[in-house]
């Protein structure tokens, strides 16, 4: 399972995952989560909700198939747009994965994510490893 949300560093993660994916066989999970959808559901028009799931859906495929084309990795990513609470969300998702795949931010020596409390709430309630991938330079 790979958490992506379009950042430069989650991209990096994506593509860490599909070439560890591709070594080993087996396939990838490519998870984004609407958190704004979360807080503001009740506040937003229906249709402006379901405007951003649309958009958020073919944001993960268009990722993903740059991912594919960089990585040259073949097997089976499924793409899921969820709305909620990131960190909830990748941590249940973490019960049925070998492994859950986030990227992380350079701000200097420690990473701004791996530092993060988001982060530490993943890795203490995740039921498989967490790896935290370092954007690219």
């Amino acid at each position: 399972v790979v958490g992506v949300n379009g950042s430069a560093a989650s991209i990096d993660a994506l593509l860490w995952a599909m070439g560890h994916a591709g070594r080993r066989a087996t396939d990838v999970e490519a998870i984004w989560v609407l958190e704004h959808l979360y807080t503001a559901a009740v506040h937003a028009a229906i249709a402006h909700v379901d405007r951003d799931e649309a958009a958020a859906h073919e944001a993960l495929a268009f990722v993903v198939e740059r991912a594919r084309e960089e990585t040259g990795f073949d097997g089976p990513v499924t793409e899921t747009v969820l709305a909620g609470d990131a960190s909830t969300i990748l941590i249940e998702a973490s019960g049925a994965a070998g492994a859950l795949v986030m990227g992380s931010l350079r701000l200097g020596p420690v990473t701004e994510f791996v530092s993060g409390s988001g982060f530490r709430r993943i890795a203490a309630g995740a039921s498989c490893p967490v790896i935290a991938v370092p954007e690219r330079p």
